[in-house]
């Protein structure tokens, strides 16, 4: 399953849901960052919309700061990408191609 090269979406802000892929993609990876005391989640979805099927899910604990999630050879997405951050400080991250 080729993919072009990876593309970060930036920082994601907490109680953010993003669009970040219409059609479909490969995720590649997702990392998520804490504020040090609130855990902190990002759901990805195959969808253009933060419901239907879930590709991936990281959810790290406050005090571990940070966590990430590698996708090897990544994960096809049919209809699109769409990212949910959850959590009190949270930040994250999520890389992707197009197919």
């Amino acid at each position: 399953m080729a993919s072009s090269t990876a593309v970060s979406t930036g920082a994601l802000a907490s109680g953010s849901t993003t669009v970040i892929a219409n059609g479909r993609s490969i995720l590649n990876s997702i990392q998520v960052t804490t504020d040090g005391t609130n855990a902190a989640t990002v759901t990805v979805y195959d969808n253009t919309a933060a419901s239907g099927k879930v590709l991936a899910v990281i959810i790290v604990a406050g005090a571990t700061l940070s966590g990430s999630r590698n996708l090897i050879p990544g994960l096809r997405a049919e209809i699109g990408l769409t990212a949910v951050v959850a959590g009190t400080g949270a930040t994250g991250y999520v890389s992707f191609g197009a197919n």
